[in-house]
């Protein structure tokens, strides 16, 4: 997770949309986005309880967790700020075991939920899902 939030840290931005997924998703036709946030998030549909050994998940649905799918974000640099090395800064300040699985799911709500810096918009799950 270090690895994967440290290398997008780097890249640049433009105005346009930069589609961040999953490594086993696949885009069968152009992603056409008509919003003006910064950043689009595509929040969870289904919710289920965590089965999970991470002290933090005992007793707790994804959803509560883990709000959003880290595999489907969308990223313009409108205000210059990088959302990629504030994920990476939270997740430095969790638990190690975070570095390694879901640190970056963990940090993106905790980000989503401080952040002032963006602007959030919600994809539509129908079509993006």
């Amino acid at each position: 997770m270090i690895a994967r939030l440290q290398a997008y840290s780097l890249l640049e931005f433009s105005d346009d949309y930069t589609l961040f997924t999953d490594a086993d998703c696949l885009l069968i036709q152009p992603v056409k986005l008509n919003y003006s946030n910064d950043i689009l998030l595509l929040q969870r549909v289904d919710n289920f309880l965590i089965n999970s050994n991470y002290p933090e998940f005992v007793g707790k649905k994804i959803i509560d967790v883990m709000p959003y799918l880290f595999g489907a974000i969308c990223i313009k640099n409108s205000n210059n700020n990088n959302f990629f090395e504030s994920l990476l800064s939270i997740l430095e300040k969790l638990p190690q075991r975070f570095h390694r699985w879901y640190g970056d799911q963990v940090s993106l709500s905790i980000a989503a939920d401080i952040n002032k810096l963006f602007s959030f918009g919600y994809l539509d799950s129908d079509t993006h899902l």
